[in-house]
Formats: structure tokens, C-alpha cells, sequence
């Protein structure tokens, strides 16, 4: 599986790149998205509060309309999507290396 995986960063190093670059872009915008969400939930959930109604909000019901499956509510989810950048930045940055062995040949 490794090596297959090698062949093809090395015969397609500019393409893992992008793939990685996508990945990590991917995760940074998610995590963005979370933390907006949380922000508002807890916005929300103080006005809510404040007026003696029930301070349970989601982001369903914070961004009606949308959807928000792939947006992290949790901690698990932000662990996730960090993995999800971490691997995205390590393939982007062997690709860089083995673009850069490629081109010393």
C-alpha cells in the first residue's frame, strides 16, 4: 500500500500537492465555519436566556436553510477536520520534496 502510494506521488507530485493544498484548505475553512457556529450558538443561547426562553440552539437552527452536516459542533469534529489539515499539509510538503528531487535529476 506504501509503496503504491509512493509510485504515485512521485508520478504525479504536482497533482498530491494540490490535493494536499485542497485538503488542508478544506479543513482550515471548516474549522472557520465551527467556530463562527460556536460563537453564534452562544450568542444566541445568551439572548435566549436573557428572555427566559430555552438556550438549546445548533447549527441548524442558527443557519436555517444550509446544510451543516460537514460543520464541527465538537470537540471530535475539530480534532477531525485537524487531522484531515494535518494530512492535507504533510502530503503537500512531501510533494514539494519529491518536485524538488524530480527536478535535480
Amino acid at each position: 500500500m506504501v509503496d503504491e502510494l509512493t509510485e504515485v506521488l512521485y508520478q504525479h507530485p504536482e497533482d498530491c500537492r494540490a490535493c494536499g493544498a485542497a485538503l488542508f484548505s478544506a479543513a482550515g475553512l471548516a474549522t472557520i465555519a465551527g467556530l463562527y457556529v460556536k460563537v453564534g450558538t452562544a450568542a444566541v443561547s445568551i439572548a435566549t436566556s436573557i428572555a427566559g426562553q430555552p438556550a438549546e440552539y445548533g447549527a441548524a437552527q442558527l443557519l436555517p436553510g444550509m446544510w451543516t452536516w460537514w460543520i464541527p459542533e465538537s470537540l471530535a469534529g475539530f480534532l477531525l477536520y485537524a487531522a484531515v489539515g494535518a494530512a492535507g499539509l504533510l502530503l503537500a510538503r512531501a510533494a514539494k520534496k519529491v518536485q524538488k528531487l524530480l527536478r535535480a535529476l
